[in-house]
């Protein structure tokens, strides 16, 4: 939108757009919470929570809203977010 201006450092802003890119949401940065679906909700708020550097990840029922095939592939990709950041997640869920 016009008039947004970062108010972060340039290695914040670098790392921010890192984690946009690796969740493939960079698109989705200019957009209010409404105007999503239940993936890329999921998906932003995973984002956020890793741009703080948190030392652990706990997910409480994570892909409760998502369909069976979106629940496998969010899992996919957290389990190579958790490789690639090096965090510890514990995850609460009720999915076999």
């Amino acid at each position: 939108k016009k008039g947004f201006r970062w108010r972060l450092s340039k290695p914040d802003r670098r790392r921010l757009q890192e984690i946009l890119d690796l969740f493939e949401i960079s698109h989705l940065a200019q957009s209010f919470p409404f105007d999503l679906s239940g993936g890329q909700k999921q998906r932003v708020a995973l984002a956020r929570a890793l741009v703080c550097k948190p030392d652990i990840l706990l997910l409480d029922e994570p892909f409760s809203a998502l369909d069976t095939l979106l629940r496998v592939k969010l899992r996919r990709e957290l389990s190579e977010i958790q490789a690639r950041f090096d965090i510890p997640v514990i995850m609460i869920t009720h999915d076999p």
